[in-house]
């Protein structure tokens, strides 16, 4: 992460480590059309931009989430993944930033104040295992850009499996002997790094610059014969899973489609069937995690213009977990949309004496809000009248 103090120097400092890396000379490149005329007139000089490599593209990735810009983020990580589609770490990262925080670390915490010289990536070191966590962990504090944070300012730290026994190690300190031989440990493993620059350990943590210095060269990528991973072949693999119903797979895999944009209409509806039978499974153990999976479900439904079945995802969502004030809301909305909307087309034919449609979406409305009064009441006004006409004619 980018300390405070001097960002401004050692951001220019970590984009000549990233170029020093990659083997990279910062020189510009022209066409032979594009040299100097010999008439002495300067002719336009025109920069060929280069094309970024791997290792650039992964810490472009890290850079722009930073500053919390996802979007750039997201577009540098897809292309690294071209290249490297087993890399754990940009998958990670992707992860991070597809997966709301309350579904990617658990609801309890405790707090630290952020001390002189830390920051995010250190505290995900330390607390989380991983530095590269950063992202993740701003998104837990509502921190928007996580390269902007204070000394003295309060960070909630999730309470996973790692952070609770780093908690308990601080509150129950091991002999001094034992400390002084785990920091001459660490201290011998950031000597052995084979990181070029100093600067990007600096920067971004020695964790952070041991992975970009351990990324494939392009050399190895170019030679690198294993399968890529592509949306069909991801699609391919939904399919699978979802019939062997292992829902939990196909969720995964939905989340990695996810991050190419490949969601149409056809492969949200896969999405859609991986997600409620996983959905299905987790409200057994995890009302929360089934709760949010029933509800991104409902936005997939919106999104393919299935209402009915949204609504029902949504009720279901908000049933499991009543503090997920996102379902709720959607609900609620949907419901009353959905209501008014056969509510006036019932009202509708019922003044043109089209009785059987009146009949027909009054009930729609109390399928969709059980509680409606006014179409209880009309409803069986019209059930009344057709009684009544159907008496007078024989």
């Amino acid at each position: 992460m980018i300390n405070i103090r001097d960002s401004k120097v050692k951001y220019c400092i970590v984009i000549a480590a990233v170029f020093s890396l990659s083997g990279c000379k910062l020189t510009e490149n022209f066409t032979s059309s594009e040299k100097p005329e010999t008439n002495g007139e300067q002719a336009e000089v025109r920069k060929v931009p280069k094309e970024l490599s791997t290792k650039q593209r992964f810490v472009k990735a890290i850079e722009h989430l930073e500053f919390g810009r996802e979007q750039e983020a997201i577009v540098q990580l897809q292309a690294y993944l071209t290249k490297v589609p087993k890399s754990r770490n940009a998958k990670e990262l992707m992860a991070q930033i597809k997966t709301d925080s309350a579904d990617y670390f658990p609801n309890e915490s405790f707090s630290v104040n952020l001390e002189s010289g830390e920051s995010l990536s250190t505290l995900s070191r330390k607390y989380l295992g991983s530095a590269l966590k950063f992202y993740a962990l701003a998104k837990y504090n509502d921190i928007k850009n996580p390269s902007r944070v204070n000394v003295g300012q309060e960070i909630k730290i999730p309470l996973t499996d790692k952070a609770v026994a780093v908690r308990t190690a601080e509150q129950n300190p091991q002999p001094q002997e034992v400390v002084v031989e785990q920091e001459a440990m660490e201290e011998k493993k950031v000597e052995s790094s084979t990181v070029a620059d100093s600067a990007v350990s600096e920067m971004m943590t020695q964790e952070i610059a041991e992975e970009i210095d351990s990324l494939p060269s392009e050399e190895m990528v170019a030679q690198e014969t294993q399968e890529v991973v592509t949306a069909d072949s991801l699609i391919n693999e939904i399919v699978t899973a979802i019939e062997q119903n292992d829902y939990q797979t196909a969720a995964q895999k939905v989340r990695q489609l996810e991050g190419f944009g490949a969601l149409t209409s056809e492969t949200r509806s896969l999405a859609i069937t991986a997600l409620t039978g996983y959905a299905k499974e987790l409200a057994e153990t995890d009302t929360k995690q089934a709760s949010a999976r029933y509800s991104e479900a409902g936005d997939m439904n919106l999104m393919n213009g299935e209402s009915m079945a949204a609504l029902s995802n949504f009720k279901i969502a908000a049933d499991l977990d009543p503090e997920n004030a996102i379902a709720i809301e959607n609900r609620d909305v949907l419901q009353k949309d959905m209501a008014d909307k056969f509510h006036r087309e019932a009202s509708s034919a019922f003044r043109r004496q089209d009785l059987d449609v009146a009949i027909k979406n009054w009930n729609k409305v109390l399928e969709i809000d059980p509680q409606h009064s006014s179409a209880r009441v009309y409803l069986e006004q019209a059930k009344e009248l057709k009684t009544r006409l159907e008496n007078l004619n024989n």
